[in-house]
């Protein structure tokens, strides 16, 4: 199976080093996701929410899916700050 991260221009945005080891502040990874195009964000929520795929990237489909998820109460405090 094809790796559905692997075509994505964006996906260093989300890491501070070229070798995507090291996730960016949750502030870092709200920026790089709200640049996205929506078709990339709908492309990468899909993929995070397939237990095949999403596996060897759970921290990072962990922050896909929580700015993802429809935003209310305290979750709106947090994409207002930035800060998780």
């Amino acid at each position: 199976m094809a790796d559905p991260f692997s075509d994505l221009a964006a996906l260093p945005t989300f890491y501070t080093d070229a070798t995507m080891k090291t996730m960016k502040s949750m502030a870092g990874f709200k920026k790089a996701w709200v640049a996205m195009p929506k078709h990339d964000r709908v492309k990468m929520t899909k993929a995070c929410n397939d237990p095949a795929t999403s596996k060897p990237r759970a921290q990072f489909c962990a922050n896909v899916l929580a700015w993802a998820e429809p935003i209310s109460g305290a979750r709106r405090a947090l994409w207002n700050t930035g800060s998780a």
